[in-house]
């Protein structure tokens, strides 16, 4: 094949890009006009429908909804309140500790979903309004809400884990299993980062108030719903 039909192709997908047309529909495009210039019409309209079908009609794609609705019922339950609220008592006194308390909870909430906007949002609802009413500096609430919400991607059950294990034909078990570490590792040097911050400026980052060990102790009976469905 001729290398300038490649050429031709990117320089129509960037300018399709300019143009605001979204980056499936312009690759979709761009790869049928090519088929087609390369075959004829019917073949690549044929050979699109083969490949739509070969690479979604897989049993494995039938858990990325079952994980999405699966946090869904999470949240709408409860569960992922109680985690929160479990971990601000623990260590909500610390420096820092409400923010490192919703690093860890994004973590817990990575466990019983599939989706960082849906952890992103659970934390926007639950977690901002209480940094807010004890002084943290936005910026720094905001962008650790964004960055835990990035520990969904390797503490499983992990959608991207999904499709990357279909398309590379990897072990989905064993990618969810090689995740875990390196999600709980990621969550102690974000927290490690804002307890730093936190002690050098207190201002950003106040501590919140201190509990008893009897509720420390009792809240751990609230988080009996994620631990369970993250075992299963």
């Amino acid at each position: 094949m001729d290398p300038s039909y490649g050429m031709l192709g990117f320089a129509v997908l960037f300018i399709l890009l300019l143009l605001g047309v979204p980056i499936a529909f312009g690759i979709c495009i761009v790869g049928l006009a090519g088929f087609a210039l390369l075959t004829t019409l019917g073949q690549s309209i044929s050979g699109f429908g083969v490949t739509a079908f070969t690479s979604t009609g897989s049993y494995v794609l039938t858990c990325i909804p079952l994980f999405i609705m699966m946090g869904q019922f999470a949240f709408q339950s409860g569960v992922t309140r109680d985690s929160y609220d479990m971990i601000h008592k623990w260590v909500g006194h610390l420096p820092g500790g409400l923010t490192i308390a919703t690093i860890f909870a994004a973590a817990a909430i990575g466990a019983v979903t599939g989706s960082s906007a849906a952890a992103v949002s659970t934390l926007c609802i639950i977690a901002l309004p209480e940094l807010n009413r004890y002084k943290y500096d936005p910026v720094m609430s905001c962008g650790a809400i964004a960055s835990a919400g990035t520990l969904r991607i390797m503490i499983p059950p992990s959608i991207p884990m999904v499709l990357y294990g279909i398309l590379t034909e990897q072990s989905i078990g064993k990618l969810f299993i090689g995740g875990i570490i390196p999600g709980i590792i990621m969550a102690i040097i974000f927290s490690a980062m804002v307890y730093v911050r936190a002690k050098r400026n207190p201002t950003i980052a106040p501590p919140g108030p201190r509990y008893s060990w009897r509720e420390r102790v009792t809240s751990l009976g609230k988080v009996w719903g994620v631990l369970s469905l993250f075992a299963l």
